[in-house]
Parts: C-alpha cells; sequence; structure tokens
C-alpha cells in the first residue's frame, strides 16, 4: 500500500515566481530508507552501519532501519572509540559520525579521479581501505586514486601523507603494525606508524585482505585467487575461488574464513588454506562482517543486506533498500520513470501506478509518435514500448544512454563509444563521433547539444555539422532557452548567451552521483522559466538569474510536467507532485504622474515596467515581495509591499512630485519697484529683492518682467531644475541719448552743459549725455567771447532727447553814443562806466572778456604817449 504525505514546496508556476504552490501527494516506497548501491559494512554497540552511494544506513541486527545520514560517495566505514568514520570519495574527505549525525570532515587532499562508467568493478571505483592503529591513535586512510595513504593522528587531527603506493585498496592493522595492500604494484607495504619498514612481493595483485591467526588472506579481484600469506615463513598459498573474489570475514566460533565472490554471486568458505564450501547468496556480495553469532553480507547488485547462519549459510533476516528513479517524461495523461536498480519502468496517472519489469536497467527514457522509448546501457538496446508499457521491439546500439525524440529523429549518446546516434524513422542510423562520456542530450534552436562528461567539453551537431565548445567543468546535463544557455555541472550552473558568452556562473554544493553517468541536474521549461534540479535543490531561472529555490534533504533525480503540474523524482520521497495554483488578478494602479512617465515594479526578483497609469498582472496564489519603481523627482504612498495574494486584488499608488526651491534675487531696483518673472505661462510679481517658487523638477521657459525703464541683464532664459536653485538678476536703468547740438563757434571751441550739477563739456558742435528716466536742469557755458541761445533750461527725460543752441561772438563798438541791443531772447545789453558801449550778457564771463579788452586799450594808448617823449 503506497503513502501519501504533504510536503511545503516552492516552485514558479507562472512568469512571476511566488514562494510556494500546492502539493498534490508524495508518493512514498514502502520501505523507510531510500539507498542505492550498498559496499561496505562495520558494527558498532549494538548497531549495523552500511555505506551506500547516497548515505549510510545504520540498521539494528535483525535489520530494521534505525537511522539514515545522507554521505554521497561513502566507501568503507570504521567505528573507533565509538565514532564511525566514512570516506567520501567524490569530495576526498573522511567524514566524522557521533550519534548518527556529522560533525566533522577531514580533508584527504587530492580530488576523486573518475574512471569509467558503472562499476563493473568496484575496487576501480572506491579503494578506500582504512584501519586504525589503537597504540599510536592513527587512522590509516587508503586512497587508489592517487596512490598514497593518509596517517590521521585522531588527537588532534595531523595528517602525514604516505606517497609512493602504487593503487593502495587495502589496510590491516595486526599486532602493531599496518599492512598496506598496493594492488598495482603486486606488493604489501609494512608500516610502523608512518614509517616503512618492510615490502612483501606477494603472487598476485592485492585487493583486499583480513589476517586470522598469523596468516593473510588476500583477495585478487581480477584473477579469482586468494594468497594465503604466512606471515611468521613468508610461505604464499594460492587458492582458486569463483569471478572477483572480494571481502573476507572470520568466525571465531568454527574458525572458518568467508569470501564474497563479487563475479560470482557466491560465498566461499575457506578453513586454513583451503575451500571447504561454496554457496550462491545472490547478484555481486560486496563487504561481509560477523557479528552477533550471524554472518552479515551486502548485496550490491540486489540493493540488499542478508543476515546469515553462518553453519549452514541459511538466510536469517534480510532488507531491501528502495531504489531510485532515474529519468522521467510525461505523455498523454501519465508520467513514465525509469528504475535503474529494480530493472523496470512505472507508469504513473489517476488510476494509480502501473509497471513492466525488465531484463536490463533501464535509463533513459522519451516519446516520440506515440511510443516510448528506454535506453538499457547494459544490454545495449533500446526498448520500443506502447503507452501502456507493452513491448513493441528493439533497437540495437552498443551502450545506449540517454535518448531524445525531436523532428522525426531520435538522438541516443553512448558514454563509453563517444558517439552520438542519428536514428532516421525510416531506420538504420548515423554515428557522430563525440568528446569521452557522452550523456546528456538536449535541442536549442535546431541544434543538438551533447554533454561530454570526461572531457569538459559540449558537442553541437546540426544538420552533418559538428563543433565542440570546451568547458572548465564537467558538463552534467544543458538547457536552452529565450537566448540563454544553461550549462549544469557537479557544482556550478553557468549561464551563457547564445554565442556561448559566459554571463553569469552560481556555485552550489557539490553532490556525489548515484552512477558516473547518471546527471541529477535534469532541466525542464515550464511557464516562461527554466526550471533546474541541481543536488538537492529545485531553482527557477529567469534569463541570468535565479529568481527562486526549494531545498530537498536529498537529492533530486529527474522531474517532469503534466497537465500543469510538476513531478519531482527523489530518492526519499520518490514523486512528488506539485499542483498549479489557482490565478488571481494584480492590478496597480498609479495616479499623480505626468502622462507618458515611466513607472513601474519589482515582484519577485522581476521587473516590469510601464507608461501605462495600470499594471494588470495575473499570478498565481502565493506571497510576493513587491516594490514600487518610483520615478526620479518623485515619491510615493507606498514603496514596499509584502502581498499574500488569494484572491483579486487592487493596490492603488499615488506618486507626489519632490518640490525643490527656486530663487530670483534681483539687485540694482530703486526700492519699492515692482519686478517679476514669467514661468511657463505664469506671471509672479513683487516689490521685494526676491521671489521664491517651489516647483517640481524639469525645464522651464522664464522671463523677466522689467520695471519701466529698467532692463535685466537675463529677460528670457530656460531653466532645468533639479535640485534647489538660486537665479541672481542685475537690473540696470535704460540710457536715453541727450543731444545738443551747437553752432556759430570755431572748430575746437570748448563749450558747456551743466545738468542737475554735472559738467559735460566737448570741442565739438555736438554734445552727446546717456541719462536714465527723470527731471533734468541744464545751464549752456559759451565759450569766452560767445553767448548762446539758450542759457538755462529744464527736460523730462523719457526717450531720446535733442536741444539746439546758437552760439554769437560777442561784438565790442569804441562809440559811447551807441548801444546795441542783444538778438537772442534771454541776452541784454549793458552799457558799462567807461566810455566804450559793449554787448553785455548776463553771464560774468562776458563781462571779464570786456573788461580785459578796455585795459588792452588803455595800455596800448599809454605806450603810445611814452615812445612819442622818447623821441
Amino acid at each position: 500500500m503506497k503513502s501519501y504525505l504533504l510536503i511545503p514546496l516552492f516552485l514558479v508556476l507562472l512568469s512571476i515566481i511566488p514562494s510556494s504552490m500546492f502539493i498534490i501527494h508524495t508518493v512514498s516506497q514502502e520501505s523507510s530508507v531510500t539507498a542505492v548501491q550498498p559496499l561496505g559494512i562495520t558494527t558498532g554497540g549494538n548497531y549495523l552501519y552500511v555505506t551506500t552511494l547516497n548515505g549510510i544506513v545504520t540498521l539494528t541486527p535483525n535489520l530494521s532501519v534505525e537511522d539514515f545520514i545522507p554521505l554521497y560517495g561513502s566507501t568503507i566505514p570504521l567505528i573507533v572509540n565509538n565514532t564511525l568514520y566514512a570516506t567520501n570519495y567524490f569530495n576526498n574527505i573522511l567524514s566524522i559520525i557521533k550519534d548518527n549525525e556529522i560533525v566533522g570532515n577531514i580533508s584527504l587532499g587530492g580530488n576523486f579521479k573518475l574512471i569509467g562508467k558503472a562499476p563493473s568493478l568496484p575496487r576501480m571505483f572506491y579503494g578506500y581501505g582504512m584501519a586504525f592503529d589503537p597504540q599510536k591513535n592513527i587512522l590509516y586512510v587508503a586512497d587508489s586514486n592517487l596512490d598514497y595513504v593518509v596517517a590521521i593522528n585522531i588527537t588532534n587531527d595531523n595528517k602525514t601523507f604516505i606517497y609512493g603506493l602504487e593503487e593502495p585498496t587495502d589496510i590491516i592493522y595486526y599486532n602493531g603494525l599496518t599492512y598496506v595492500l598496493c594492488y598495482y604494484s603486486d606488493h604489501i607495504v609494512v608500516l610502523d606508524g608512518t614509517q616503512e619498514i618492510e615490502t612483501i612481493n606477494v603472487a598476485l595483485p592485492p585487493s583486499m585482505g583480513i589476517i586470522v591467526n598469523n596468516l593473510m588472506y588476500i583477495s585478487s579481484f581480477d584473477y579469482s585467487y586468494v594468497i594465503v600469506l604466512n606471515l611468521t615463513s613468508g610461505k604464499q598459498t594460492l587458492i582458486p575461488t569463483g569471478n572477483n573474489p572480494y571481502f573476507f570475514a572470520y568466525d571465531p566460533n568454527n574458525g572458518n574464513v568467508y569470501l564474497t565472490e563479487f563475479g560470482a554471486g557466491k560465498i566461499a568458505v575457506i578453513h586454513d588454506t583451503r575451500v571447504v564450501g561454496n554457496y550462491s547468496i545472490g547478484s555481486q556480495p560486496a563487504d561481509i562482517i560477523y557479528f552477533n553469532g550471524l554472518l552479515y553480507v551486502v548485496l550490491y547488485g540486489n540493493n540488499e543486506i542478508v543476515a546469515l547462519n553462518p553453519n549452514n549459510m541459511s538466510v536469517v533476516y534480510s532488507i531491501t533498500l528502495t531504489a531510485t528513479y532515474t529519468d522521467a517524461i510525461a505523455y498523454g495523461s501519465s508520467v513514465y520513470v525509469t528504475e535503474y536498480y529494480n530493472n523496470r519502468i512505472v507508469q504513473i496517472n489517476s488510476s494509480g501506478e502501473f509497471e513492466i519489469n525488465l531484463d536490463s536497467n533501464p535509463y533513459s527514457i522519451t516519446e516520440g509518435n506515440g511510443i516510448i522509448y528506454v535506453t538499457c546501457p547494459n544490454s545495449n538496446r533500446v526498448i520500443e514500448l506502447s503507452p501502456t508499457l507493452k513491448i513493441l521491439g528493439y533497437i540495437k546500439i552498443d551502450d545506449p544512454t540517454w535518448i531524445i525524440y525531436y523532428n522525426g529523429y531520435l538522438y541516443v549518446t553512448s558514454y563509453n563509444k563517444n558517439l552520438l546516434y542519428v536514428i532516421p524513422p525510416y531506420g538504420g542510423n548515423i554515428t557522430i563521433s563525440t568528446g569521452k562520456g557522452p550523456n546528456y542530450i538536449t535541442v536549442y534552436n535546431g541544434e543538438i547539444i551533447v554533454t561530454d562528461q570526461l572531457s569538459n567539453q559540449l558537442t553541437i551537431y546540426q544538420n552533418g555539422i559538428t563543433k565542440n565548445i570546451n568547458l572548465s567543468f564537467r558538463p552534467l546535463s544543458v538547457i536552452g532557452y529565450d537566448d540563454y544557455i544553461y550549462v549544469i555541472g557537479n557544482d556550478r550552473i553557468a549561464i551563457y548567451n547564445d554565442n556561448f558568452t559566459l554571463l553569469n556562473v552560481i556555485y552550489f554544493t557539490p553532490v556525489s552521483l548515484p552512477i558516473p553517468i547518471l546527471p541529477f541536474e535534469e532541466a525542464l521549461v515550464y511557464n516562461n522559466s527554466v526550471v533546474i534540479a541541481y543536488g538537492n535543490n529545485l531553482g527557477i531561472f529567469k534569463g541570468v538569474n535565479e529568481i527562486s529555490s526549494y531545498h530537498f534533504n536529498t537529492t533530486i533525480m529527474s522531474v517532469t510536467t503534466l497537465n500543469g503540474n510538476i513531478y519531482v523524482f527523489s530518492p526519499e520521497s520518490e514523486v512528488v507532485i506539485l499542483q498549479k495554483p489557482p490565478v488571481y488578478s494584480l492590478v496597480i494602479h498609479e495616479e499623480g504622474l505626468p502622462k507618458g512617465t515611466e513607472w513601474g515594479i519589482e515582484i519577485n526578483g522581476s521587473v516590469i515596467k510601464t507608461i501605462s497609469s495600470t499594471l494588470i498582472l495575473n499570478l498565481t496564489e502565493g506571497v510576493y515581495n513587491l516594490t514600487i519603481l518610483i520615478p526620479k523627482y518623485y515619491y510615493s504612498n507606498i514603496t514596499y509591499e509584502i502581498v499574500n495574494l488569494t484572491s483579486n486584488l487592487t493596490i492603488s499608488v499615488h506618486f507626489s512630485a519632490i518640490l525643490f526651491k527656486v530663487l530670483f534675487e534681483e539687485k540694482g531696483l530703486p526700492n519699492g519697484s515692482q519686478w517679476g518673472v514669467i514661468i511657463n505661462g505664469t506671471k509672479i510679481l513683487s516689490s521685494n529683492i526676491s521671489i521664491v517658487l517651489t516647483l517640481p523638477e524639469g525645464i522651464y521657459n522664464v522671463s523677466i518682467i522689467s520695471p519701466v525703464f529698467y532692463k535685466t541683464n537675463q529677460s528670457v532664459m530656460i531653466i532645468n531644475i533639479s535640485g534647489n536653485q538660486t537665479f541672481k538678476l542685475l537690473f540696470t536703468p535704460i540710457l536715453f541719448n541727450v543731444i545738443f547740438n551747437g553752432s556759430g563757434l570755431r572748430n575746437g571751441m570748448e563749450w558747456e552743459v551743466i545738468i542737475n550739477g554735472s559738467t559735460y563739456s566737448t570741442n565739438s558742435s555736438t554734445l552727446i549725455i546717456k541719462l536714465p528716466h527723470g527731471i533734468y536742469s541744464y545751464t549752456v557755458i559759451a565759450p569766452k567771447g560767445y553767448n548762446s541761445s539758450i542759457v538755462r533750461g529744464e527736460f523730462t527725460l523719457s526717450n531720446n532727447l535733442t536741444i539746439t543752441i546758437s552760439f554769437q561772438k560777442i561784438v565790442i563798438n569804441t562809440s559811447t553814443s551807441t548801444t546795441t541791443k542783444a538778438t537772442t531772447t534771454k541776452t541784454t545789453a549793458v552799457t558799462t562806466s567807461s566810455s566804450f558801449t559793449f554787448v553785455h550778457s548776463n553771464n560774468s564771463t562776458n563781462v571779464k572778456v570786456y573788461i580785459g579788452v578796455l585795459l588792452i586799450i588803455i595800455i596800448g594808448v599809454i605806450l603810445s604817449v611814452f615812445i612819442m617823449r622818447k623821441r
């Protein structure tokens, strides 16, 4: 009976990403733990600890599940002082576990070196033997890929690297010494602490070992022999076994040594130096231990642990660890998913679950023209199925890995052959060379893109033309959408444009793979977004950014969509079915902005802009972070809100312009003078020295209003207001020309005009004086010996003015009986007391002239008389 469990999960459903969505149900396996490829086993206290590729399973002696510790790539476990140590070969670390929790990690240096595909030879896949020297408190860890042993002092975590050990696979501590089995060099290195004290050559490459009563039993995995080495005499005895002899266990009650034969699926019973029994046990038995009177065997191929009675090899307890999905597709009203380790295809729809068992491990699945295609790498074929899971036929392909159907053609990668098979609808196939380890396939813009996992590149194929894109990391999967290409690696998502220019890299915690060629990181396009399963996360991407994500407690194996729902397949919860939530309208209406002004919102990381007054968004139910994008020089009543959208909603936003102080200051006007400005057609007048305005940002046309008879230095301006500003205006009077035209004087004779106390002179016939508006009085000063037609006058100046003056020379008459009368209106004849008569002007200067002339005449007469007397 399947159980159902509701789990919260965040996911994108429309172009704007809400923070949650509904889940219909989670379908779980009947087993309480999901683990794949069990390998090592050890005991501590009253529990058994089984390492698998995705974690460590804690079991009771009757094989009930007690706990599960996620730890990808764990190999051989070891209990030291109630602490569990387990290696992680993907990250090359040693994890420290207490009370079923990882409390620390010790780096072992270097990196895991991938060899081959699914491990038909597990020795090539892990090679991390461990042993503990209780006298020196040293924990030894063998690294067969990097050819060294790490000696760790567990009291202070100090590490010593012992190099030059060619492919060390196992380590055994016995009687104060440590023995390192080196597979490649056919010898055993003996250590005392960290010092090499001896090298023992053996007949065959050593794999794993055990020491019983001074006899070392050594398996040689590839040669189907066990070497029995007498540590006292050095004698070696070869015992033939079944295929791929592997791990050992010792029963102290009967003195037997038990050997797992990985390739034969059997357990051999050895007493002293001969095989005394051989029993079939299951697929690919790996590690084996003796505990509480029972033998516990890890069946790698069956994903199973069995407890055996060592006397008759009967099964006492057993547990099958739940296998895991690998790939899934949606077709019609069903979802189809492959179970690689269970050798079956499962069909899920509203009527329930249906399955078909296969004779080989199904890996990738696709649909084309109503046919379901499934790759089976181990049987070198593609199976054709009907939608009801009936086998229709087979396509022979060497090592088929990933498969897609596009435009009538099947495209199949061959991981070990480094090929892409192109299978046309009329049969046959075309082979395209790729890089090493081709696996995942996608289609983008008509191009077939293949991830070459072992050569860190992409192979791109279209219409018979192939090109390669080199990468700096191992690509697991790839997807292209909306001018972006997402390449997913084991620890990163690299985002490129169409020309493969790198735009962004998003890093995440590396995860391991259940088998080396399996990409956890599947991707699909859903509701205008890219959904990527990477490691323990389901991420939603728009453009170059991840805008939402959800973290699982386990690794996501595959994702697909059907009828608007998301199906997430993972080892722990098998399949999580997520239902598309209801859609509501979110209306955001603004007021206060000038027509055509751009504004907008940012909602859950997506930016939307408009020049309209209303934004209408159709969004799935959920929680949204809403930020108002305010135009420059404006503020609003709302800046940020958390919106819980459970129904149609309208939000009103009111924008107000930011006002700036604009000051116009005048200088030069008499107190009380009225002046002003006209700004964008609006007139403002003032009798003060300043005009203060508050204006929003913008460009304004300004005209200055000057008082009559005044002008300013800036009569028209265009001003750009983006902050407080001050404009200083200088007013000056308008000057008019007052022109005095004089006539009657000889050239070069100077004459003057006194206006309101200021004297102006010229030796020309014209005197031009610039004066502002006002009332003026003036006096004309004629040259000596001349009088003027105008002596005094007044005028009011409001325009240019011309005054004409006539000058006349003063004429002296020697006859005393004659009086000369003045010819101008303001000139009178004056008679002095002497015998001479002359024209006397009211001007005192003329009188002085007349007196001077008389004195000259008198002096002349006296001189004449004096000269005549001298004679």
